[in-house]
């Protein structure tokens, strides 16, 4: 975009209400051409670490679901037919979880704290998952707490409770 035509635009002071695009292609050239005293630092601030809450969002997501599909995995009884695509669900949320985590070294060092947070949430979406199988739900009742693996396992690409 031309530099110019965005530091030309006419200021407002609700631009950033108004409309955020604008705002936020006016913000990025102030900052490259180094018109500190002009940019919106208030609002800035806030959209950096809105950033920040949705990686840490976007993990925790993640998180939920491994456990969920790997609680599935261990204590589905009825059949083997859903397994398969419990499975690859597990595959890709752990290839996405490395992306989560390379991208954000930080996170990846909280991933013992975000894994025990997710457990009991990903604990009563597996129990609902599995409501045609009560002996399922009962076993998965007996560990309310992530003692059944740990992150480091869930992580793991040959990780595969119930094989």
């Amino acid at each position: 975009m031309n530099e110019q035509i965005v530091l030309s635009a006419p200021v407002r002071d609700d631009d950033y209400d108004v409309d955020f695009s604008a705002w936020a292609l006016r913000q990025a050239a102030l900052i490259r051409a180094g018109h500190f005293d002009q940019i919106d630092v208030e609002n800035i601030s806030e959209e950096i670490e809105s950033l920040s809450r949705r990686e840490r969002h976007s993990a925790q997501k993640r998180l939920r679901t491994l456990i969920e599909h790997l609680l599935k995995l261990k204590f589905f009884t009825l059949s083997d037919e859903p397994k398969r695509g419990w499975r690859v669900t597990v595959i890709k949320t752990r290839l996405n979880l490395d992306t989560t985590f390379g991208e954000n070294p930080s996170l990846f060092a909280q991933r013992d704290l975000l894994f025990g947070h997710e457990w009991s949430a990903a604990s009563r979406v597996a129990k609902a998952g599995l409501a045609d199988d009560p002996l399922a739900i009962a076993q998965i009742d007996m560990f309310p707490l992530p003692t059944l693996f740990d992150v480091n396992e869930a992580l793991d690409p040959d990780f595969f409770p119930g094989d």
